[in-house]
């Protein structure tokens, strides 16, 4: 302990130690070691503004020194150096309203309307990457808005809209799928150059496809269906207004079944089933009517008495 109240030293030997001088009270000197250089610090007249909270020592510029606290500061708050006249000067900032985004989501001021405002990616030319990095257990990236997850891109590469376990490379569940330049909803709409897209693929998961081949243009006339050959191109043919076929035939004599037939089929008539002994003829006297199953009378029976010899003779005949 000195009392002097001109200076205090303290020197290391052979010059690898640290020199500490008071001229005045307030200034203190450091030396290095070896190649000997000074470097002055100016201690700060005031004391330490919070005896119960931690404050800094930070520089001014010159080698003075002087002490910042805690004001203005909040949970999460960060200390940074802000230019001012000059001189560094720590000052405490919301980290979500300093550039940095945080892992609880930030209160932005203004979304990024292409010139101003808030936003997440790159200023660089250098691609905006989002990614779980972790190979032992592969995770997938999660899209929320309303605090309800839209759309995931699952670990394998499977991208799920309304499905959080897509199978497939897209996978679209509980609504409406719109692939247009300029449609509307509830449509799914191929556009693309100025001959159209022209095939398309169906067939079985893992089984070999179908091309189909698209007419280029509509139909000439409403009505029209696509009708497709062996090989799968497609082309307008007209129906004309035939929407069903059907067979009506008298019930009396035939039963029909498969009518009418809409799609495709086949009309069958069977005969109806009839008492023994009947014929099938017109009526057994006066006008002429509808034929119907009946029995036989002589009048039905042709007159042999000109064209055959009767067990009882025949009348009425001329001699050859």
């Amino acid at each position: 302990m000195c009392s002097s109240a001109t200076m205090v030293r303290a020197q290391a030997s052979m010059q690898r130690g640290v020199h500490i001088s008071n001229a005045n009270g307030s200034i203190i000197s450091i030396q290095t070691g070896a190649g000997p250089q000074s470097y002055t610090l100016n201690l700060p007249q005031a004391s330490n503004p919070s005896l119960t909270t931690g404050s800094l020592l930070f520089a001014l510029g010159g080698g003075d020194l002087n002490w910042t606290g805690v004001t203005g500061a909040a949970d999460g708050f960060i200390l940074t150096l802000k230019n001012s006249g000059g001189n560094l000067i720590p000052t405490w900032v919301d980290p979500s309203l300093g550039g940095s985004w945080l892992l609880g989501g930030n209160a932005t001021a203004s979304a990024w309307n292409g010139t101003t405002g808030n936003f997440l990616g790159t200023t660089t030319a250098q691609p905006l990457v989002l990614a779980t990095t972790n190979t032992t257990t592969a995770e997938p990236i999660e899209f929320y808005t309303n605090n309800t997850e839209r759309m995931r891109l699952s670990s394998a590469g499977n991208l799920g809209l309304g499905q959080t376990n897509p199978s497939q490379l897209l996978e679209v569940r509980n609504g409406n799928f719109l692939l247009s330049n300029s449609g509307t909803a509830d449509q799914l709409q191929f556009q693309g150059t100025s001959t159209g897209i022209t095939t398309f693929q169906a067939g079985a998961q893992g089984a070999t496809n179908l091309n189909y081949t698209l007419p280029i243009s509509a139909a000439t006339v409403d009505g029209q269906v696509l009708s497709t050959t062996t090989a799968g191109v497609l082309s307008w043919t007209s129906t004309g207004a035939l929407v069903s076929v059907g067979l009506a035939l008298p019930v009396s004599v035939f039963n029909i079944s498969g009518s009418p037939v809409t799609t495709s089929g086949t009309l069958t008539g069977s005969f109806t089933t009839q008492t023994a002994n009947t014929v099938f003829a017109g009526p057994a006297s006066g006008a002429s009517a509808v034929p119907t199953f009946r029995g036989l009378v002589a009048a039905d029976l042709p007159s042999l008495n000109n064209t055959a010899w009767l067990l009882s003779g025949n009348s009425g005949t001329t001699a050859w």
